[in-house]
């Protein structure tokens, strides 16, 4: 199982040093956030390869399989941070259009964004802490 999570955990970590620069990411306002993630995973990762030694603990096998599912999460929460990202990419005025229209939007059209900015974020922090926590499990084994 640690094999199958290593490829699991160097997907995600692939997919978060992709996406880092993108323009959603940055207007989404998460960048951060997801270099945290990306951090945490590559030391999983590093961990993961010493799990496989041990893998005959039953304590170990535990572990994975928290872990495989937490990844997963994590997983998901990158992939709806590029959906909304892009989504907040396409509804921003570009460029080319006049500044006056952007002038008369309202400030309560903007708080959906933010709304939804907060909740990716927090839900990254939380993968994040989560995932940090089987790190310290290993380091305490």
């Amino acid at each position: 199982m640690a094999t199958i999570l290593d490829s699991l955990v160097g997907s995600c970590a692939k997919k978060l040093q992709d996406m880092i620069s993108e323009e959603a990411i940055l207007l989404l306002g998460v960048r951060e956030e997801l270099m945290e993630l990306k951090r945490t995973m590559n030391q999983i990762q590093c961990f993961l390869n010493d799990a496989e030694k041990r893998r005959i603990e039953a304590a170990v096998n535990n572990w994975l399989s928290e872990l495989k599912d937490a990844i997963y999460e994590a997983d998901d929460i990158i992939d709806l941070a590029r959906l909304e990202g892009n989504k907040l990419l396409a509804d921003r005025p570009s460029s080319s259009r006049s500044s006056a229209s952007f002038k008369g939007s309202s400030f309560c059209s903007c708080l959906p964004n933010i709304r939804i900015r907060h909740k990716i974020a927090v839900q990254i922090r939380t993968s994040t802490l989560n995932l940090r926590r089987f790190q310290s499990l290993v380091k305490d084994s």
